[in-house]
């Protein structure tokens, strides 16, 4: 029976290491990636001409041939005629260049708050968002992590080359989130933590 146990466990590890290795691979391909948010989504829009702004606007030079590809992320939620898309679905852009897309995110980060003021969109200007493209694991991932963190006092949560980390301050050393048990064990409550992936599940 002990026999058996050692196997199954055995099986379960390196199911759960071919996962990670797997979902490591699919990040790196997304390297050149960024995800653009609350940009205003129109029917007649011209999303190169749309990137080429806000790069502009960022300070980042860029060619249209340095952008590979651009779509609007997930199914259209809503659309009011003369208005544009109720809830605008995120840009995907692939860049040429890995030095292309941490250029881009480095100037998010500095000029925080740009918004479409001079893209000539209908509406008022509205604030836009510039991230690394996460696969769909670790976009999961991240978004519970930034829950967890808020709710247990950590102040840090953020991605880097497409993995996630948490720091509680700024005297703590940062911690890689892999998996769903990593948000147990650094990031629950004490209490919570020794209750193990169940309360994990039962509570969030």
């Amino acid at each position: 029976m002990e026999k058996y146990k050692d196997e199954n466990k055995k099986l379960s590890d390196t199911l759960e290491r071919f996962k990670f290795e797997l979902n490591d691979r699919d990040q790196e391909q997304l390297l050149t990636d960024v995800e653009i948010s609350c940009i205003p989504e129109h029917k007649a829009e011209n999303v190169t001409q749309l990137v080429m702004l806000i790069c502009e606007k960022l300070n980042v030079k860029i060619e249209e041939q340095d952008i590979v590809s651009i779509q609007r992320m997930g199914p259209l939620r809503g659309y009011i005629e003369g208005e544009g898309a109720v809830q605008p679905r995120p840009l995907a852009v692939r860049l040429a260049h890995r030095t292309l897309s941490d250029r881009l995110l480095q100037s998010a980060r500095v000029r925080r708050g740009a918004d479409t003021t001079v893209f000539g969109l209908p509406g008022s200007p509205k604030k836009f968002y510039i991230n690394e493209r996460l696969t769909r694991i670790n976009r999961q991932l991240f978004f519970k992590a930034r829950q967890m963190g808020s709710k247990s006092g950590w102040k840090y949560v953020w991605t880097r080359d497409g993995r996630i980390y948490a720091r509680r301050d700024q005297n703590t050393e940062a911690r890689r989130i892999r998996c769903e048990i990593d948000l147990v064990k650094f990031l629950a409550n004490r209490w919570l933590a020794k209750l193990g992936a169940f309360a994990f599940l039962l509570f969030f």
